[in-house]
């Protein structure tokens, strides 16, 4: 028997491939990533801004990027500045800001919408409510403002005047630029003053000034008490017109002294001095005193109000501020300060001089060499230009060679300035005529 041998299988076929899904048209790829990107977009854009707006050092969210003007101040909110178990406490405002000599008006207003309003006039300077510890101050722009501020140095005081008469003094101001959406300014975390200029023409920086607060200097403008007297100062009167016939600028300090003790008291004792910016003390001067027709009393009895008048002689150029110090008993250091409302003059005027030293010909060069000197006996400084030097003759106007030193020149106050200067000799002249600044001088016998 033949064997059967077993049939081969069948090979099976393979699984067939699965269909491919449908692409994405180009337009939809487009918009996913467009969608993506925005709201990329607008989650930095978030953080940014919080970063941005995040308060420091304690204070409330605030910008001083934007400004717009009022006619009459704005009302303040009703609720107290400060409380003491929930009951308010009196608060003081600043009335008047005085930096080097120059006094602003101050006016209080909140912030409203982001914004820091000024007045339409754009006279007065602006408080920023609620700002009590760093008190913060918007003054409207202008280019003298501007370069006030710009030119304070550290060794200048700035004062702030608060409606109860108090006087705050700051010292070691600094003026810098920062970014107009910075807040760190605003911050209460500290004693001081901050100046900021608003409207300045440049739109993404600002010109601020810092200072710190001088609990020592603070002085009270009204009425002060030292031992059993009460003294007020009254008025301050000065006597310009008497400056230079006196080498000096008088002072008249106007005073109210109520003697609250049991003894009588003879003024002659008392100690009476002013004090300028630069620390520079003041001794009473009689003849300044003198002036007031109405003569001191000789002595206060006990119980008694007076009026009394003290007199300096301070020289034209005093820098601010001027205090003026009150000590009823030389032998002791107690005393009172007063600051008071004092401007200094603006200096005198340029006054040249000129003097002729030496004066000749040079032949190889045709030239006329002449040396001199201007003087500047004023107080503001002289300049001299191309315009104020003429030699003339009479072949008309003589061209200058050389100046030495290079025009033009700038002589400060009380200075001087030594000079050559080298012209074109006329031809077939034997005088000249040279003018300096309208000081004429006459040169004959040229060779």
């Amino acid at each position: 028997m033949s064997e059967e041998s077993p049939s081969t299988p069948k090979p099976t076929p393979p699984p067939a491939p699965p269909e491919p899904a449908p692409a994405l048209p180009s337009w939809a790829l487009l918009l996913i990533l467009l969608a993506f990107l925005v709201l990329l977009g607008v989650g930095v854009g978030s953080l940014l801004t919080k970063l941005r707006t995040r308060p420091t050092g304690g204070t409330a969210e605030a910008t001083l990027e934007k400004v717009y003007t009022f006619e009459s101040p704005l009302p303040l909110p009703q609720e107290p500045l400060l409380q003491e178990e929930g009951e308010p406490l009196d608060a003081t405002f600043p009335t008047a800001l005085t930096v080097r000599g120059t006094t602003f008006p101050v006016v209080a207003t909140p912030t409203r919408g982001g914004k820091w309003p000024v007045p339409e006039e754009g006279e007065e300077a602006v408080w920023l409510y609620g700002t009590i510890i760093n008190y913060v101050i918007g003054l409207p722009y202008s280019e003298t403002t501007a370069e006030l501020l710009g030119s304070l140095d550290g060794s200048e005081t700035i004062t702030l005047t608060l409606n109860n008469g108090r006087q705050l003094l700051f010292g070691a101001p600094q003026s810098r630029r920062i970014p107009t959406d910075e807040i760190a300014p605003l911050a209460q975390d500290h004693p001081g003053l901050t100046l900021a200029l608003l409207l300045e023409r440049e739109s993404d920086q600002r010109l601020i000034v810092q200072a710190r607060y001088l609990p020592e200097a603070t002085t009270t403008a009204g009425e002060q008490t030292i031992g059993d007297l009460k003294v007020a100062f009254l008025s301050m009167e000065t006597r310009d017109e008497e400056a230079e016939q006196m080498g000096g600028r008088p002072i008249l300090v106007h005073y109210r002294l109520h003697n609250g003790g049991e003894a009588s008291l003879d003024p002659a004792y008392f100690d009476l001095r002013l004090q300028d910016g630069e620390g520079r003390i003041f001794l009473l001067n009689p003849q300044v005193t003198a002036m007031i027709t109405s003569a001191n009393p000789t002595l206060i009895q006990p119980g008694e109000t007076v009026t009394l008048t003290a007199g300096f002689l301070i020289p034209r150029e005093t820098p601010p501020p001027l205090t003026w110090l009150f000590r009823p008993d030389p032998t002791r250091p107690t005393e009172v300060r007063f600051d008071l409302p004092y401007h200094p003059l603006p200096p005198e005027p340029a006054r040249p001089r000129v003097e002729l030293t030496n004066a000749f010909v040079d032949g190889p060069r045709n030239l006329i060499v002449i040396n001199g000197v201007v003087h500047n006996d004023g107080g503001s400084p002289l300049t001299v230009t191309l315009g104020d030097l003429r030699l003339t003759s009479s072949k008309g106007e003589s061209a200058l060679h050389s100046a030495s030193p290079l025009l033009p020149w700038t002589i400060p106050g009380g200075d001087e300035q030594r000079f050559e200067l080298q012209f074109t000799r006329p031809e077939g002249v034997s005088s000249v005529l040279l003018d300096v600044l309208g000081f004429t001088f006459q040169l004959n016998g040229l060779p």
